[in-house]
This record gives structure tokens, sequence and C-alpha cells, in this order.
């Protein structure tokens, strides 16, 4: 869907005047009150600003996400991702709150969106949450009627355990609790040799020749994983492109005929080292086409992609899965050595066509593909990686 068949407003704001880049203020009796902010769309310019916003967040309540400008960058960059679909509140040169909505292009019987929302731990109160409640109705509406007006829509967001306020906001707009991901992790000792690939497969590094075979075997491997959908030529290459993925630390398995059999993807986000002084690879994509599951190759290649990252210094990794995967994915990575350390509640709100909103329950469906984190949607180079890149909140 192109960008110019979305359109955004602004959330209705109770002010007295307008400045281009400063806060208004509501006068009462004679009296200076409450700074009201402004609101706009994120532009590239935004992101040092954006970026501090989340260091803000991240020091008040720790999602174990540490997001830099580099990331923030490759979002906006995001085809799927057009001005109007984002929106940011300003105090004075300070942003104070963002939100953005990831629409997707295809539907069957519903037509979901992914929401990232942050307000600044100053800033959170009855009018912010108003403001931002009443922009994503209004722009998940607007994109719904442009693309998908007859079946159901539905908006989705993930929200660490530890981000209480935004999951009240949520629950009082009708929001509901209907998935949980969990963030893995694990110290990277030594470089073990992972197993041989199954008679007939190879394993090589990712490389771009291979970036249309690798996006066939994605959407083959996740067709029937909760919340995905099928992800577009424009799309994947805007993923495999980012500044952040690392293509030396990611493999393929590749059939006689160089068609992906697996694959397994990883990104490296500079913040999270520099914030923390500890180099971590992020585990985003693991999966494994029908005909090539039960052979054990995904732990083949993340056995290769944590070799490869030791030899590199990488000191530790992070995966992120489904609590309610049904593949064996959980069990997979335990073994492997990674264990839980954050988790995160992906809140839904559905709309039927006669816009009554109803909960969305996950189903339990066998998931065979496994998106791990730095955006589930973190769709863009989006971060915590689960089904769709959890959003950030």
């Amino acid at each position: 869907m192109s960008a110019g068949r979305r359109t955004q407003k602004a959330p209705p704001l109770a002010v007295c005047g307008h400045l281009p880049f400063g806060a208004t203020r509501i006068r009462h009796r004679g009296e200076m009150t409450t700074p009201v902010p402004l609101w706009r769309p994120l532009t590239p310019d935004d992101v040092d600003a954006w970026a501090a916003l989340f260091a803000a967040a991240e020091q008040h309540e720790p999602t174990g996400e540490h997001i830099g400008r580099e990331e923030l960058l490759d979002d906006l960059h995001d085809p799927g991702l057009p001005p109007e679909a984002t929106t940011s509140a300003w105090l004075n040169d300070r942003m104070v709150a963002y939100a953005l909505l990831r629409v997707q292009d295809t539907a069957d019987t519903v037509h979901r969106a992914r929401l990232e929302a942050l307000v600044h731990p100053g800033q959170r109160n009855a009018r912010m949450s108003r403001q931002l409640l009443d922009w994503v109705e209004e722009t998940s509406a607007q994109a719904h009627a442009d693309t998908r007006g007859r079946v159901e829509r539905e908006v989705q967001i993930f929200v660490h355990d530890r981000q209480r306020w935004m999951a009240d906001v949520l629950a009082s707009g009708g929001f509901r609790p209907v998935r949980w991901f969990v963030d893995m992790a694990m110290d990277i000792t030594a470089s073990e040799p992972s197993a041989a690939p199954p008679g007939g497969l190879r394993v090589v590094p990712f490389g771009e020749e291979y970036a249309e075979a690798t996006r066939v075997a994605y959407n083959d491997a996740f067709r029937e994983h909760w919340g995905s959908a099928e992800v577009a030529p424009d799309a994947w290459l805007h993923k495999v492109r980012a500044t952040t993925f690392r293509p030396e630390l990611s493999f393929l398995a590749l059939t006689p005929e160089n068609e992906v059999a697996s694959f397994v993807l990883v990104s490296h986000y500079p913040a999270e080292h520099e914030t923390t002084g500890r180099k971590e690879l992020s585990i985003t994509n693991v999966g494994t086409r029908q005909a090539w599951r039960r052979q054990g190759m995904a732990g083949t290649l993340i056995g290769r992609a944590l070799a490869a990252g030791h030899e590199r210094g990488y000191q530790g990794a992070r995966i992120g899965v489904d609590t309610s995967n049904q593949s064996g994915a959980p069990r997979l990575y335990t073994g492997i050595g990674f264990t839980k350390v954050h988790r995160w509640t992906v809140y839904s709100r559905r709309v039927r066509r006669d816009r009554a909103p109803v909960v969305a329950f996950g189903s339990e469906s066998d998931h065979q593909g496994t998106v791990a984190t730095r955006s589930p949607w973190k769709g863009g180079a989006t971060r915590t990686t689960h089904p769709c890149p959890p959003g950030r909140t």
C-alpha cells in the first residue's frame, strides 16, 4: 500500500495558540497553566530527541532495550511507514511522546496494524493518554477505510511487564491482553562446532544474492504464524539493508537448487553496546520451511551464528519467542543455553465492521516459524523481534 493512501490527523488539542516548535499554554482566569504539547509527524531530524525519550523511559522502567539513532533512522526510512502514520509530541525542543502505526498490506478476515507508543515519565497524565488513544483510533480507522474496509480492524501493541502506565491506558481504551512473548539471553563463552546440515543442504552466510529466496522462505515458514503477514519485496530489502542487520552473522541452509530451506537472521544494535558495555548479537528471525522441519536445522544455524559472533568478539546473544509457540522453539532455545530475561504482553483491540470493539484472542495453532528480539512486525528494522518487530511502548 502506497504512502499516499494513508492520512493522519493529529490528536484533538484544546489550545489557545500555536507556536511552530514550542509549547502553548492555556490561560485560565488570567493565570498560566500547564504547557500543552504540540503534535506533528516524525522526521529524520528528530532521531536524537527520539532516542533521548527512549533513554528517559528506559531509566524509569527498564525493558532491556536501548534504542539508538541508527535504528530509528532505519525505522523512518521503512517504505511501509509513511510520515502520516507517525506522530510526536513536543514541549519546546524536547520530544515527550511518540506513536507510530505499521499497517499490514494484506488481510483475510482481519486487517491488523502494529502500534508503537511511548510517553515520557514526566508527562504521563489523563490528557496525554486521551490524545494518544484518539490518534490511534483516527489513524487506524483511516488506514482501514483506505484499504480493507470490508474486514474487521485490529490494533496490537507489545507492552513490557514494567510498563504499567501504558498497560492501564490501553485497558481504558478497550485493549485486552491476548498473547505473551519472552526475551531470552545467553553468554557466548566458546565457539563450539554446530551439527552438520542434513544431506543435500549446505550452509552459507547471508548474501544479498539470496535476499529474494530468503523472503520467499520467510513468507512460507511464517504463513500460519500468529500475527504474521506476507512481507513484500521492498519491505524485505529494507530489512536486510538496515544498518543494524549483520549478514556476516546470518546463515542460510540452501537446497541443491539454491532455494532457502532454513534461515537465521541476526542484527546488532550499537546503542545497546554503548550503554551496557556488552557486545550482544540479536537473533531476529529463525524459520524453517515445512518440508525441512524436524531435522535440526534451526539449531544448526543458530550454532553457526553464535560461533561467528564469538569469533568477532560478541559476548552474548538475545532471542525472542512466543510463549504459545507449539513448534518446540522455547525448548530448543533453552537447550542451547538461553534463559528468560523479559516478558512482553500483546494488547489488542479489534473493531468489527459495525465498529463494535471486541477482544481478539490469539489462536493456539502450531507456529513453525519463530521471530526473535528486536521488534516482533521491530516489521521494520523494528527491534523486539517477535512475530511482527515487540513494539516499543
